[in-house]
């Protein structure tokens, strides 16, 4: 979506269309790593009963162990993350 947005904002009637493109690091050590395990932490543990119900994975162990792993490998000084964002501002006259 992010390549199309400004297009549709412009196409809604906005203008002039601004955008401002950023990203957040949530690498190991990165100022915004804590927060965002935390955060994953207790959005996977929250969707493990619906993984389940739609047979997206074959058992509860296995989840549990695939979560486990996550959470290992996001402690890991290796582990290098990051997600594009983008602003798209206007006016509607």
């Amino acid at each position: 979506i992010l390549p199309v947005l400004p297009r549709l904002v412009k196409n809604a009637g906005f203008q002039p269309v601004k955008r401002q493109a950023y990203s957040i690091d949530f690498s190991y050590g990165a100022d915004a790593h804590e927060s965002f395990y935390e955060d994953l932490k207790i959005a996977f543990k929250l969707l493990q009963p619906f993984m389940l119900r739609w047979k997206t994975i074959d058992s509860a162990e296995e989840l549990e162990k695939l979560y486990q792993q996550t959470l290992d490998e996001m402690q890991a000084e290796e582990f290098c993350a990051c997600s594009p964002l983008l602003t798209v501002l206007g006016v509607k006259p």
